[in-house]
């Protein structure tokens, strides 16, 4: 494993079983992300990124098995983990910002008290020193009125202030390392642009390492330092953002 490193995978194996069946989605997948570092992970639809990233995350459901390999974040091993260990690990020093942001919102309760559990359950907050901690997040998601949006539902809300609550949601609790899976689908040309450049900023001033995923090259080219090609579930090719566009 990589000294230093936020994340590190190493040989990292994902199969999905049923019964004596196995299907092996990920055959072996390697990288390291560094402290304040943007990894970008590129490539076709069914490379295995997105499984890469939940597998990270410990999110693979019902039949999806980490068969082989090791993932340490921040020299903790993860795969070993007990359950109790990585619901505490998950939103406290990683997070993930899906490509659909409704998946990650419940639509029954408001957007505050979604966000007001992330200090509470994680950094044992109190309610009123929690309500500032999200206060003071909205405000840096650049999201409107923040006050009024703790207040409503998901479905009162757009798109891209649903993918702003998500991210605002993922670095409540200030984490080492955040996940983001395609964040900006589905949104405008417009809209998609203010995503990124907030994305951008935040990273400046958390420091917070980011693993990339999308299949928009210019996006990745925009927010990363070094990039992955995935094919088959393998890494193919590796280089800083600037060589690998300009001498693949």
């Amino acid at each position: 494993m990589t000294a230093g490193a936020v994340l590190s995978i190493r040989d990292l194996r994902v199969e999905y079983r049923n019964g004596d069946q196995r299907t092996v989605v990920v055959p072996e997948v390697s990288l390291d992300i560094m402290p304040g570092e943007s990894y970008g992970l590129v490539g076709e639809s069914g490379c295995g990124k997105t499984t890469t990233a939940l597998a990270v995350m410990g999110y693979l459901g019902k039949g999806g098995t980490i068969a082989a390999g090791r993932i340490m974040l921040e020299g903790e091993d993860l795969v070993n983990a007990a359950p109790e260990r990585l619901r505490s690990v998950r939103g406290r020093r990683m997070g993930m910002v899906y490509q659909e942001p409704t998946s990650a919102l419940n639509p029954t309760m408001t957007i505050g008290s979604q966000l007001l559990e992330v200090p509470v359950f994680h950094l044992g907050m109190s309610k009123a020193e929690a309500r500032k901690l999200v206060l003071a997040t909205l405000e840096d998601v650049r999201m409107p009125d923040p006050v009024a949006v703790m207040q409503r539902y998901p479905h009162q809300i757009s798109g891209g202030q649903q993918q702003r609550i998500v991210i605002a949601m993922a670095l409540l609790a200030r984490p080492a390392l955040i996940l983001l899976d395609e964040p900006t689908a589905g949104l405008d040309v417009t809209v998609e642009a203010v995503v990124l450049d907030l994305i951008m900023s935040l990273r400046g001033k958390y420091g917070t390492s980011l693993l990339f995923i999308s299949h928009n090259l210019g996006q990745i080219a925009k927010v990363c330092d070094r990039v992955g090609v995935m094919y088959s579930g393998v890494i193919v090719e590796e280089a800083p953002a600037a060589e690998l566009f300009s001498r693949p």
